[in-house]
């Protein structure tokens, strides 16, 4: 099933939302170029490490076709910096 059609069926389970349906994608369906354009820390590390002006669709274009990864690593940056998770 293509990535996106997944999502969309994700979305319409009741509970589900933006954020959980990218990481259910990303963890149990091992899809390698998901974005998870509502992860937060996501956002903020992107504007920590390309600077404060930099859109998170942009930079990721460059990591296709494993913007999934890229974004696990750099979450994990950033909770390692920051230790907001605790």
């Amino acid at each position: 099933m293509p990535e996106e059609s997944a999502r969309r069926d994700l979305l319409a389970v009741t509970g589900i939302g933006p954020f959980a349906a990218d990481l259910i994608l990303i963890r149990g369906a091992n899809a390698q170029d998901i974005l998870p354009r509502a992860e937060r820390r996501l956002h903020a590390e992107i504007s920590y490490q390309y600077g404060p002006e930099s859109l998170l669709e942009e930079v990721a274009e460059r990591w296709r076709p494993f913007r999934s990864w890229a974004a696990v690593h750099l979450r994990a940056l950033r909770e390692q910096r920051t230790h907001e998770m605790g």
